[in-house]
């Protein structure tokens, strides 16, 4: 394969991704978004190393316990509500 040939197809890639040579940007609201991800991450990270920490994992632990218990309630409420609207009449 001869030089001219490989950057012949190279270049065809990069046209045929649509770079036409430009610096590739990413739409603003992706930029808001990656921009909005940095800043929780760098509050997550300023939360852990405070003095909070130890309080603030026993509230995640509370939370997540919490609603686990009104997840399975949630569901089997409604599996039984379910099956209770399923039955046949039997009084008519």
């Amino acid at each position: 394969m001869t030089s001219s040939s490989s950057s012949k197809k190279e270049e065809n890639l990069t046209f045929a991704f649509g770079d036409a040579g430009e610096s590739p940007t990413l739409p603003v609201p992706m930029l808001m978004l990656q921009w909005l991800y940095e800043q929780c991450l760098g509050f997550v990270r300023t939360a852990i190393k405070s003095d909070w920490s130890p309080w603030l994992r026993s509230f995640a632990g509370a939370w997540a316990c919490a609603s686990v218990a009104v997840y399975v309630a949630g569901y089997t409420c409604g599996y039984w509500l379910r099956k209770l609207l399923s039955l046949p009449t039997r009084f008519k």
